[in-house]
């Protein structure tokens, strides 16, 4: 019977892919204004695990093998956790363009919109001020839940929980001896 002496990539491939790729979801829990830190610790993330594939000593095949595989899936962990900061960052720098709008603009609008249809009781019954709003759609009352808070909260426990997940059916197909 033959078996596996795995020792070797259990220590210098399996185990260092895994605690980048857990690294690389501490950036989650970086507040969404540190930029360089998350960026940093992405990027080092991701370069990190490509140099580890290249570093693995596995013989030139032609096809693909477990650790293939194995590395693949980590710097795909690692290449969406950067995503998911893009993300974040994108959303966040969005939401503080439109606080920055100034309550003041905002009144004076509301002057000009009085000034063209004053509120008499001629006009009261047949202005757009007495209508009923327009019912939200369902995209813009769903995505207004996607802040970037929630997105970092979500990260937090959906990306090691599916890196787990994953991580377990690997071993369970291809060390299952």
């Amino acid at each position: 019977m033959m078996t596996r002496r795995s020792g070797y990539y259990i220590t210098n491939v399996y185990i260092p892919t895994s605690l980048i790729v857990f690294m690389s979801m501490l950036s989650f829990w970086i507040p969404p204004d540190a930029v360089p830190a998350r960026v940093t610790l992405g990027v080092t993330s991701l370069l990190t695990i490509v140099t580890k594939q290249y570093q693995a000593s596995l013989p030139n095949v032609s096809y693909i093998v477990a650790l293939n595989i194995w590395l693949s899936a980590c710097i795909g962990f690692v290449f969406v956790s950067l995503l998911e900061y893009a993300t974040v960052i994108a959303l966040h720098t969005r939401l503080k363009k439109l606080s920055k709008v100034n309550v003041s603009t905002i009144n004076e609008h509301v002057k000009v919109v009085h000034k063209v249809y004053p509120r008499d009781s001629r006009t009261v019954r047949n202005s757009w001020v007495n209508r009923k709003p327009k019912k939200e759609k369902f995209w813009t009352k769903h995505l207004a839940k996607f802040t970037p808070e929630n997105i970092d909260y979500t990260s937090r426990i959906l990306f090691p929980c599916i890196f787990v997940s994953q991580c377990s059916i690997y071993w369970a197909i291809y060390y299952h001896n």
